[in-house]
């Protein structure tokens, strides 16, 4: 399991199965079939099989008695909702699960807490999500998942064009020390990029994208900036720079096997056509 060679632990797994299945009942036998729904919900969920968590997370929330296994299995479940789009589901079942477990010190509880923000957040609730979200951060300081929790109150600032109240958690997000270098921060610097073109300040927008591709290495996100740097040359008129990111998606491997490429070339494509064909 460790060496994440799923379909060697699934076979195990289905041959532990048959075994306890002809095996007298006892409490033995309880706790071997308990470990083994358990461990056939953590396989499902690493490889974000989200429609076969339910069933054994469901089997140990109805029968297993120790009450920290329970807790976790309604962790998966409610975030197999949250995966599955059922945020309202989610959130109810995030809410009941925190309310249960206290501040019981947990390797998942903190990230039920945020997940209680991102599905009200999910939900379009934006200032609902918002105050949330800060009573998380005033009431846990020091919460390890705090620029998760900025990028959050930045998106939905940004959902409301509220783009400089956006851009002061998004930079939050950037200079919290648990959030650098994250994907998460790379997220929150393409989002400082959004929120200037989506006022048209193309020049600052142009810097902010380019800040990812520099200073990150999410090649999703880096590909995404580039591309958005393209976007913002065309919209200042500089075609030929537009045109020299969109060609570095192209040229560069990891950025070539993102969605990207096909859309800068497409780019390039009419740019080029553009200039031969000019408008009279």
């Amino acid at each position: 399991y460790r060496e994440r060679d799923y379909a060697s632990c699934k076979k195990v797994l289905r041959t532990l199965q048959s075994a306890l299945n002809n095996q007298e009942s006892g409490e033995q036998k309880t706790r071997l079939q308990h470990a083994i729904w358990y461990r056939n919900g953590r396989l499902a969920v690493d490889q974000k099989q989200w429609s076969q968590c339910r069933a054994p997370f469901t089997s140990l929330i109805e029968s297993a008695t120790d009450t920290q296994m329970v807790h976790e299995a309604r962790f998966w479940l409610a975030e197999t909702d949250y995966q599955t789009g059922q945020y309202r589901t989610s959130e109810e079942a995030f809410d009941h699960l925190i309310e249960d477990v206290h501040n019981s010190d947990t390797s998942w509880i903190n990230t039920a807490r945020l997940r209680k923000c991102q599905t009200i957040a999910a939900q379009e609730r934006w200032k609902e999500a918002i105050q949330s979200a800060h009573t998380l951060l005033q009431s846990f300081p020091g919460y390890p998942l705090e620029h998760e929790v900025d990028y959050l109150i930045g998106r939905c600032h940004s959902s409301q064009a509220e783009f400089d109240l956006a851009r002061e958690a998004f930079d939050r997000c950037l200079q919290s020390d648990s959030g650098k270098n994250t994907e998460t921060a790379a997220q929150a610097q393409f989002m400082i990029g959004e929120t200037y073109f989506h006022q048209k300040h193309f020049e600052q927008a142009l810097r902010a994208f380019l800040r990812v591709e520099i200073l990150y290495a999410y090649p999703q996100w880096q590909a995404a900036s580039l591309f958005e740097a393209g976007k913002c040359s065309e919209q200042m008129n500089i075609p030929q720079q537009a045109i020299t990111f969109y060609q570095k998606i192209l040229d560069t491997d990891k950025y070539r096997e993102t969605g990207f490429a096909e859309m800068a070339m497409t780019r390039i494509q009419t740019l080029r056509n553009s200039s031969q064909n000019p408008q009279p």
